[in-house]
C-alpha cells in the first residue's frame, strides 16, 4: 500500500510545482491579456489547491486537511468555470449563459461557508453535520456533472463558431483550426470523468486517474496553450476597427454598386501582384485596409466565387505557388518543409494536408509524378 501513496504523492507534488511555475509565468510576463491571464491564474490556483489537498492527506497530515475540507467542493466546481473562461474568453464568442454560469460556483462557496460556520459554532449539532454531508454528496453527485457538462458543451460550441467565423477571415492554421484548444477540452473531459468515476471504482484507480488528468491538463495548458493563445491573439488583434468607416462604406457601395465579380477580380489582382498569400498571417481585414473597403463586403465577393472562403482562397494560391517551386530547378535543394515556408505555410504538416486536399496528392508524390 505504501507504493500506492508514493505514486499519488509524486503526482500531486508535480502538479503543485507545475501550477506554481505557470502562475509565476503569467504574473511575470505579458504574454496574454489581463482577463485571460487572470482566469489562467485562478484555474492553476484551483488545480494547485486540489493537488495539495490530496497531498497532505496522503502524507498523513489529516489535521491540516480537515479544516480545509469545506473548500474542496467549491474548488472542484470552480475548476470548470475558470477552465471554460481560460479556454474560450479570447475567442470573443460571448454566450447569454456565461454570466449566469459564473454565479453558480459563488453560490456553492457561500453555502459551504455558511455550513462551515454553523458547524464551527455548533460542532455537536447532528442536524448541521448531516446537512454538511448531504450538501457535499449531492453537489458532487448531481451539480458537478450537470454544471461541468454544460460548460463542456458550451466550450465546444464556441470553438466551432469561432472556426466557422475565422475561415471567412484568416488564412493562418492556428487561427482557423482550433483543434489545439479542443485537445485541452479533451483533457478537462478526462478530469471530469475521473471525478464522476471516483464514486464507482477503487480509491487507488480513481485517484490515479484524477491526478494523471490534472497533471496532463496543467502541463498542456501551461507549457503549450499559453503560447498558442498568444500567437492567436497576435493575429486577431491586428484587425483594424472598421466601425467608424461602416457608414461611409455603405454609402460608397450603394452609389457605385460594383458587382461582386468585379470586386473579386480587384482582390485577386492585389493578392497576386503583391503575393500577399506568402504572408503567414494574412487576413481579410488586412485586404480591407489596403483597399479601403469593408472586409465583410470583400468576404462576400470571395464567397461568391465558387463558394470559396478566405482560407481556401489564400491556400489555393499558396499551393499553386508551391507546385511551381517544386518543379523549379532552382529549388531542387529545398526540402518539403523549406518549400512550405517559402509558400506561406508555417509547418510541413499543414502544407502536406492542404496540398493533398487541393491537388489530390502530397507534395512528395507530386514531385515524383512530374
Amino acid at each position: 500500500m505504501e507504493s500506492i501513496y508514493y505514486v499519488s504523492v509524486a503526482f500531486e507534488t508535480a502538479i503543485a510545482l507545475a501550477c506554481t511555475i505557470f502562475i509565476v509565468l503569467l504574473l511575470a510576463t505579458k504574454l496574454l491579456p489581463k482577463k485571460v491571464s487572470r482566469n489562467g491564474i485562478l484555474l492553476f490556483l484551483n488545480l494547485m489547491f486540489i493537488a495539495l489537498f490530496y497531498l497532505v492527506i496522503n502524507v498523513g497530515w489529516i489535521h491540516i486537511a480537515i479544516p480545509l475540507i469545506w473548500l474542496f467542493i467549491p474548488s472542484t466546481i470552480t475548476v470548470g468555470l475558470f477552465f471554460y473562461r481560460f479556454n474560450t474568453i479570447w475567442l470573443n464568442q460571448p454566450n447569454k449563459m456565461d454570466r449566469l454560469l459564473a454565479f453558480i460556483p459563488l453560490i456553492v462557496l457561500i453555502i459551504a461557508i455558511i455550513l462551515e460556520t454553523l458547524n464551527y459554532t455548533s460542532p455537536e449539532n447532528p442536524t448541521i453535520h448531516s446537512i454538511r454531508i448531504n450538501f457535499t454528496e449531492k453537489t458532487m453527485k448531481y451539480l458537478f456533472p450537470l454544471y461541468s457538462g454544460t460548460l463542456i458543451i458550451l466550450n465546444f460550441i464556441k470553438l466551432r463558431r469561432a472556426e466557422l467565423h475565422n475561415r471567412e477571415n484568416y488564412a493562418s492554421k492556428d487561427v482557423v483550426n482550433l483543434n489545439w484548444s479542443r485537445i485541452s477540452l479533451f483533457f478537462y473531459v478526462v478530469f471530469y470523468i475521473g471525478v464522476i468515476l471516483s464514486e464507482l471504482v477503487s480509491s487507488f484507480v480513481s485517484e490515479l486517474l484524477f491526478n494523471l488528468s490534472i497533471l496532463i491538463l496543467t502541463m498542456y495548458l501551461g507549457y503549450y496553450q499559453i503560447r498558442v493563445i498568444a500567437r492567436y491573439l497576435r493575429v486577431v488583434q491586428n484587425v483594424p476597427n472598421e466601425a467608424p468607416k461602416s457608414v461611409k462604406v455603405k454609402e460608397q457601395v450603394s452609389t457605385v454598386d460594383p458587382k461582386l465579380e468585379e470586386l473579386f477580380s480587384s482582390v485577386d489582382d492585389l493578392v497576386e501582384s503583391e503575393k500577399l498569400y506568402l504572408n503567414f498571417d494574412i487576413s481579410i481585414h488586412e485586404l480591407g485596409k489596403r483597399m479601403n473597403m469593408n472586409s465583410k463586403y470583400l468576404s462576400q465577393a470571395i464567397n461568391k466565387k465558387d463558394g470559396l472562403n478566405f482560407n481556401r482562397f489564400i491556400n489555393e494560391k499558396r499551393v499553386k505557388y508551391a507546385s511551381q517551386l517544386i518543379l523549379d530547378d532552382a529549388y531542387n535543394a529545398y526540402t518539403i518543409e523549406g518549400i512550405a515556408k517559402e509558400s506561406g505555410f508555417r509547418s510541413k504538416s499543414t502544407f502536406n494536408t492542404t496540398f493533398k486536399a487541393i491537388i489530390g496528392c502530397t507534395p512528395s508524390e507530386y514531385k515524383k509524378q512530374n
